[in-house]
């Protein structure tokens, strides 16, 4: 089942929380924690003081995470048991493309299999800093999200425009 949130997803609650990350952890420094920036892990890390960037830092060090997979960490004070990092680019600010968001949801699909896990929350991926288009991304949400019964997927959108061309795809 699809729902929609229009707003922060640090303020969402469901298992997991789903951020579009890079393989290095980095989620917005020192500066990060003290003033909140524009995006899904800049949220996360403002909201959480730098716990999960720090955490985060740590299991990306251990995994060495590749473009398109996931890995995950706690979600400290946030309403979520997890957050699942989805791994869009390998160094922060850099573009990524949609065959990667596509494996992301693949890697996230499963992830979601191993855990158990009956809710995520999860913005548009790679739209942001990773400049992916959005339609398709809509396009690609509709495919592998629409028919999960077993699950409930909200998609966070802070602005709606995501949301509307959800509605339409």
């Amino acid at each position: 089942m699809i729902t929609y949130f229009k707003g922060d997803i640090s303020d969402v609650k469901a298992e997991a929380i789903v951020n579009a990350a890079n393989a290095i952890g980095y989620m917005g420094g020192w500066l990060g924690k003290k003033i909140k920036h524009q995006g899904v892990a800049e949220s996360i890390h403002y909201h959480t003081k730098g716990v999960v960037e720090k955490e985060a830092k740590k299991v990306v060090w251990k995994t060495r995470p590749k473009v398109g997979q996931v890995y995950i960490t706690s979600a400290a004070n946030l309403e979520a048991d997890y957050i699942f990092h989805t791994v869009t680019m390998f160094f922060p600010g850099t573009l990524s493309s949609l065959s990667v968001v596509e494996k992301c949801i693949l890697s996230l699909l499963e992830t979601i299999k191993q855990h158990n896990i009956k809710s995520i929350a999860i913005p548009a991926l790679g739209t942001g800093t990773g400049r992916v288009d959005k339609e398709e991304v809509a396009k690609l949400y509709k495919k592998y999200f629409s028919n999960k019964d077993d699950i409930s997927v909200i998609i966070v959108d802070p602005s709606g425009s995501f949301i509307n061309l959800l509605e339409k795809a």
